[in-house]
Parts: C-alpha cells; structure tokens; sequence
C-alpha cells in the first residue's frame, strides 16, 4: 500500500496569542487499511530548536482504496497560539515520521511601517560604466515585499524579497550607463543626468511606499573640446581647428578623429586614449574655406572603447561665415596740382577757363586682390568729374593721377577711393 499525509494551516502569518488552525489529512491507496499514530512538532527555525505539542497525539485508522477517484480519509485539527515572535516550522508526525510541514510566521501586535532607503554606489558615472542602486527595506518581519525600481521614469527592474526576523531586507539593481539601456542619447544623459527611485509594497500588510529620488550625473566616455581661431573668415583663408579629446572612461580606446567641413572629411589621424599613459590628446589643424556663405566644422571620432564598444559621435557644429574675399583701398596721402602747386585739403584757389586740374592720390590696398576704384567727386554739382579703375594686389601701395578741365562756376572736390564707383572707402577733401 501506499500512504499519502499532509498539513496545511488557515493562515501563515498571525500575531502573537492568534490562535491559528492547522489541519491534517490521510489516505491510502492499496487493500485492508493502514494504522498510527499522528502528533505535531514545532521546530523555531532561527535556533533550530523543536519541541512535540503537548495532547497532539491521535490514533487512526483508515481504509485503503484501490479507486485513485475515491478514497476515505482520516483528518484532524488543531489550534496552535505562540507567545513570542518567530519564524516557526509544524510538523505532522505519523508513526514517528515526518510526513508533511509547513510554516508559520508570528509577528508583533503592533506592526512596525514599511520604509525604505535608495542610494546609488557613486555621483557620476561615465558612459558604459554600471551604476549600482541599493535599496534597503525596514517592515514587518517575515513578510512579503514586492519591489519596482524606476530609472528616468521608466520601470527598469522588478522582482521581490522576504524580510529577515528584524523585518529588515536589501534589493540591488545595476543600470549599464548606454543609450541602449536606458533609451535616451548620450547627449541627452550627460544634460540630464539619470533619476531612479524605487516603489515597495508589502503583500501582508498591503502598505506602498515610495523611495525618494536618486540623481546621478552622467559623462561621456570620450569628451572631445573643440574650438576655432574665428568664426568669420574671407573666402580662401583658412580656420584654426583646435581639439583635445579627453578619456574619461578606465579603458583603451582606439580609433580616428576626423574634421568635417559640410559633411565632408577633411583630414583624418589616429586617435589612441589609454588611462594614466594617455588620457588625452589634442590636435590643430588648419582648414580652408574656399566658398563664400555659412559653413559647417565639427570634430568626429570613431573607433572601439576596450575592443567592445563602438563610439561614433561627433562635436556640435561649429558655423563658420565667410565673406567674399575683396580689396579694400585706403588713401595714403591726396593732393591737386595746379599749375606746378599742390592744393591740400582745404586749400582754395582761382584758375582760369580751360585750366587743367592734376589731381595726385597715393592709394594701399588693405584687403585682398582685386578691382580698385579712384575719383574725384563735385560736392557742388553732386557729380563724379573723373574717374579710374585699377586693380592692386593685397598690400600694394601705388600712386594715380586724374586730370581733368573744370567747368567754368565755384567747385568743391573730394578725392575717393572704393570697391564700387560711388560707394568709397576712404576720400580727402570735400
């Protein structure tokens, strides 16, 4: 024959003096029946120490079948009450063998509340690093907690834990600072930074509460500080691009750094970071802008972080304007020629009808290449009477002459010099 037992109570959990029932059952399968004796042993699972409950012996007997539909079965109740908290194991005992357990937890009359404590394992950790959250959790002893932890207000971890005899327990959560992981760029990770928090509840007591929020700054595993030497710049010059790539992160890095211009890579090297022989490394390199308009400059690199992670990222762009590459003419030194005299600014004199009027400009070119106008302006009649046009070089300096016959009447000159014949940069006289 075969002998089938079991124990079970109405409730695990009661306080100190609660009664609590615990119920036993058995059955057999085969012919005739099967005798005992059943009692009950209480085992405190802390000390280990067990005892046999005082007028919990039974004598049975119970018929075998040989249905696995339907059986008869011996069953008893007992009531159990425990003075002191614990953590205790019942026992059904039939012919001096344990055949079935199960557990009781005694708590406290007055329940402590559920609290909880959240801190991460550091302020500030760097790309790919993990970040370790600790949850440490006080309540009522024995019991049930489910715990959530939320990072960046998302659910992250979930899972559960029994609180030990002093009603305390502990949870960890690891978070892998990557994009990946935690659903943001890095970008916006290091702006942010990461918040967790963690929600408790206890099954027993059904109370929920809420850790306060754990913040923790966030750094890029390679920062890269990029600058120009100016931002605005005439067609053909070129742009000092200055860059220190610094490692944060306590692995190798090995990769390429690139300067992109509109897109387009410009100049390329090897970039190797290591920590304490080669944390940083900073570059210059001279890029020249050969168009007019807004243009683009930002410093990429790409390469493998411990031969594991992949790091493709780039600078903010940089806008660069650039101007159309012009001269600009300064006068130097401007006079008239009358009659072998020299008239200044100034000046004033009467010439007969018919008389020639030489009029002498000393002209330096302060810009680049290009065409140069020169002339001499009528104040009175709001006329240009003469006028040249030359082309110098970047920093020529050359001497012109105009000549020309006044009308007869009272006149009042200006020597000019421009880009464009009426718009000038620079005049004498007037």
């Amino acid at each position: 024959m075969t002998v089938y037992a079991g124990l079970k109570v109405d409730k695990h959990y009661v306080k100190v003096n609660e009664p609590v029932t615990v119920s036993a059952i058995v059955y057999c399968h085969g012919s005739g029946s099967f005798s005992g004796k059943a009692y009950l042993v209480v085992t405190d699972v802390e000390t280990e120490e067990s005892w046999k409950i005082e007028d919990s012996e039974r004598d049975f007997t119970v018929p075998c079948s040989q249905s696995w539909s339907f059986y008869e079965t011996w069953s008893e109740t007992w009531e159990l009450t425990f003075d002191e908290i614990g953590h205790y194991r019942v026992s059904l005992y039939i012919n001096d063998e344990q055949e079935d357990f199960t557990d009781i937890y005694v708590l406290p009359e007055e329940l402590p509340q559920l609290s909880v404590d959240l801190s991460a394992d550091k302020d500030t950790a760097v790309e790919f690093e993990d970040v370790t959250l600790k949850l440490t959790i006080k309540g009522t002893p024995y019991t049930n907690v489910n715990y959530v932890f939320y990072v960046n207000g998302e659910r992250y971890y979930a899972f559960g834990t029994k609180l030990d005899e002093n009603g305390e327990g502990s949870a960890t959560c690891t978070i892998r600072v990557t994009e990946d992981s935690l659903g943001k760029s890095i970008d916006e990770l290091v702006e942010e930074g990461i918040e967790a928090y963690a929600v408790v509840t206890n099954d027993y007591t059904g109370e929920e509460v809420t850790s306060d929020k754990v913040q923790i700054n966030v750094k890029r595993a390679i920062d890269l500080f990029v600058g120009v030497d100016k931002t605005e710049v005439y067609a053909g010059e070129s742009v000092t691009v200055k860059c220190n790539a610094k490692l944060n992160y306590n692995g190798y890095f090995d990769g390429k750094i690139q300067v992109v211009v509109d897109g387009e890579i410009v100049t390329e090297d090897r970039l190797t970071l290591m920590p304490v022989y080669a944390p940083e490394e900073t570059y210059e390199w001279s890029v020249g802008i050969s168009e007019e308009g807004t243009h683009t400059i930002k410093v990429c690199i790409d390469g493998k972080l411990v031969f594991t992670y992949t790091i493709t990222r780039c600078s903010e762009d940089i806008i660069i304007k650039a101007e159309t590459a012009q001269p600009y003419p300064s006068i130097v030194d401007a006079y008239m020629e009358y009659d072998g005299n020299k008239l200044y600014a100034g000046n004033s004199v009467e010439i007969r009808e018919g008389t020639e009027l030489k009029a002498v400009v000393t002209v330096k070119n302060e810009g680049f290449d290009g065409k140069v106008f020169i002339w001499i302006y009528d104040y009175e009649t709001d006329e240009i009477v003469k006028s040249k046009e030359v082309y110098m070089e970047a920093g020529e300096e050359e001497t012109y002459e105009l000549t020309f016959v006044p009308e007869v009447g009272e006149h009042r000159y200006s020597i000019m010099v421009g880009l464009e014949l009426g718009t000038y940069t620079d005049s004498v006289g007037g």
